[in-house]
């Protein structure tokens, strides 16, 4: 489960954001590739305060992306899942901070 909040530039909750974990593919190289761009695997809404739950998230490498209505999303944040040849079941990622830009925001 990854947990966490999303705020805005100042540090104001966003509630309804929507929060999404997945990967970032690279442009098909063959025309049977899946298309690139960010695919979401799980995703959630954030509460009123900011806070949200992303429940069964993969133990590998992923992508967090947080938006809100009014067109603002976040950087990426990548998730480092578990080593690489590791057989070990990974615990739960800490909590992130996820920070949605908005247009006239500074960066």
């Amino acid at each position: 489960m990854l947990a966490g909040r999303v705020i805005d530039a100042s540090g104001a909750p966003i509630g309804g954001a929507r929060v999404e974990v997945g990967v970032i593919r690279p442009d098909p190289v063959d025309e049977d590739d899946p298309a690139g761009g960010f695919h979401a695997y799980r995703s959630a809404v954030a509460a009123p305060d900011g806070t949200f739950r992303v429940t069964r998230v993969p133990p590998t490498r992923m992508t967090v992306i947080a938006s809100d209505a009014a067109g603002g999303s976040s950087d990426p944040i990548v998730l480092p899942g578990n080593p690489a040849g590791s057989l070990e079941v990974p615990d739960d990622p800490p909590p992130v901070t996820i920070v949605v830009r908005r247009e006239g925001d500074e960066h």
